[in-house]
């Protein structure tokens, strides 16, 4: 029963810490793309106790998709991505912003 619950428990660990990755969009072949303006968003996360992720699969992601929102276009046209973190006695924060020219693409 011990040996059971252990491998649940370890199953359940590497299940819990595992994301799709993220695959950036691009402008499709063919269509024309007019840019609107430069853009930024971000997004952050936490590693708590140096191994529990808080928000932080699909951090790149959530913060590309804000910068496309804020921008109202339809595709980020040469993303810039910065990675930061910071240091707590409860685990380590981190940020991400991405930034770009949002573009509308007919």
């Amino acid at each position: 029963m011990r040996r059971v619950v252990l491998i649940l428990f370890v199953v359940g660990l590497l299940a819990g810490c595992a994301s799709d990755p993220f695959r950036i969009p691009q402008a499709t072949a063919g269509k024309v793309c007019t840019p609107i303006k430069e853009t930024t968003g971000g997004s952050s996360g936490m590693l708590l106790l140096g191994f529990a992720p808080i928000a932080r699969n699909g951090m790149v992601e959530r913060a590309y998709k804000e910068a496309i929102e804020l921008g109202g276009g339809d595709v980020l046209l040469n993303p810039v991505y910065e990675d930061r973190w910071a240091w707590t006695p409860v685990g380590n924060l981190f940020f991400i912003t991405v930034k770009g020219t949002v573009a509308k693409c007919n």
